[in-house]
């Protein structure tokens, strides 16, 4: 009987202070942003409080101070660590802008296979085809293969769209900056997450730009140490379209 007794009164006490331990609260558990924006996760009773984002190409967090930038359209979550245990915030990032439909990026597609999806093109040459739209933004999509395999898929586009072009990409890719009027951008926030490259450029002579495709690799003349967020490349490009 004084075993019994002494069981259930350690059960009280340890339900008791499991009951008692305060648990992390966070200001927030669910955030809706555009790429570019920010938002500050904080702690009520957190000590040695942490934040990671568990995919960086959609949002990014400061370790330390738990402000979060939106990155690329998305979801992902921002593990929030303590002494007083772990909590979890998800960010969503919206996307704002539909300039145009981009053009098929999965270069294992042949060319029959291009056709097939998109039907006959309106011009074709032994290195690539083309697809013309009747359309006052996205005007043509263009397909060079090498090996029957899509080297590289662009779209073209009305240059009165440029500026919403850009935006459209920021929100979507991360970018490189600008190199000689080319402008240029990565599908991935690290070295090892890159699989794409993507290169916005005047074409000259044209009222057009183009936005080219190509799978990424070493040689690729991209620089992919300077990938970042940079709001300041819109009014460069604004600059350069002028």
């Amino acid at each position: 009987m004084k075993k019994i007794l002494c069981l259930i009164l350690l059960s009280t006490i340890l339900f008791s202070c499991s009951k008692d331990e305060p648990k992390l609260m966070v200001n927030t558990t669910s955030v809706s942003l555009y790429s570019g924006d920010t938002h500050l996760i904080t702690t009520t009773n957190g000590t040695n409080v942490t934040f990671e984002s568990q995919n960086p190409y959609i949002a990014i967090v400061n370790e330390t101070t738990g402000e979060v930038t939106a990155m690329t359209i998305g979801t992902t979550i921002i593990d929030v660590y303590s002494d007083q245990g772990n909590a979890k915030v998800e960010v969503t990032v919206n996307k704002k802008y539909n300039t145009f439909t981009e053009p098929c990026k999965d270069f294992t597609k042949t060319r029959s296979q291009i056709i097939s999806m998109y039907g006959e093109p309106d011009s074709e040459t032994d290195s690539g085809i083309a697809y013309a739209y009747d359309d006052n933004v996205h005007i043509a999509d263009m397909y060079i293969f090498k090996n029957n395999k899509i080297q590289s898929s662009t779209a073209i586009i009305n240059q009165d769209y440029a500026i919403e072009t850009m935006k459209f990409l920021l929100e979507r890719y991360w970018t490189l900056g600008e190199e000689d009027g080319l402008y240029m951008f990565v599908n991935g926030h690290s070295k090892e997450t890159i699989t794409m490259a993507v290169v916005m450029s005047k074409m000259s002579g044209y009222k057009l730009y183009q936005v080219m495709y190509f799978p990424y690799s070493s040689n690729t003349r991209c620089n992919v140490d300077n990938i970042m967020l940079d709001e300041s490349l819109l009014q460069k490009f604004a600059e350069f379209k002028e």
